[in-house]
């Protein structure tokens, strides 16, 4: 496994576009272990509402989003489709992260679900075209190992700090609420919008 492991990253790290996809996935899904740990106190803390009001939100974005991309990532380029989704989430999850009236949080999770459906749906295909059939194996055992990594430090760090550090922040406004879960979830955004700029730096160098 360990062998499998250093081949993986030996060959991703040859290779620009791979080098440059495993670490904007490493940094989209630290912002996913964020907003995972945080999801359930900011729709119930920050938001206000019942979780069953929100259950149905995300998968509304990402049926949306499927069937988006797919009707203009040909002719775009699935490179452009990446950055420029994983950008507008990060920007749309900074926003969404300091919400408090719920219609807005609403529509923004949508729009945010559009957009990293966008980026898991190219993501599998930009690697797997940058992949020797008899590479595939060890490089996408890489790829999930770091991104697994990635989600656990996030979700962890974020209990911690939240728990911690941040417990005592609490800044109520007229549309803003500042606590630990907005602070939390706005880094969140800021990891992916690096993602996005970086992914930007590199992959349109191979457009």
């Amino acid at each position: 496994m360990f062998q499998d492991l250093r081949d993986g990253l030996r060959f991703i790290g040859e290779n620009l576009l791979l080098r440059t996809l495993i670490r904007t996935e490493s940094l989209l899904y630290s912002g996913y272990g964020v907003i995972n740990a945080m999801a359930f106190f900011f729709i119930t803390q920050n938001l206000h509402v019942p979780v069953s009001l929100f259950g149905a939100v995300p998968s509304l974005g990402g049926i949306l989003g499927t069937w988006l991309v797919a009707r203009y990532a040909t002719k775009i380029g699935t490179t452009r489709v990446y950055y420029r989704a994983l950008l507008f989430a990060g920007i749309a999850m900074a926003l969404a992260a300091l919400q408090r009236q719920p219609l807005i949080a609403l529509i923004i999770i949508i729009l945010i679900n559009v957009a990293t459906s966008h980026v898991e749906a190219v993501s599998g295909p930009l690697i797997l075209g940058a992949t020797p059939e008899k590479m595939a194996g060890r490089v996408f055992s890489t790829f999930g190992t770091a991104t697994t990594i990635s989600t656990l430090l996030a979700t962890f760090l974020s209990g911690y700090l939240s728990s911690t550090v941040l417990h005592a922040v609490d800044i109520h406004l007229s549309i803003i609420e500042l606590n630990a879960t907005a602070i939390l979830n706005t880094c969140a955004g800021l990891a992916l919008i690096t993602g996005g700029l970086y992914a930007y730096r590199y992959l349109r160098k191979l457009q």
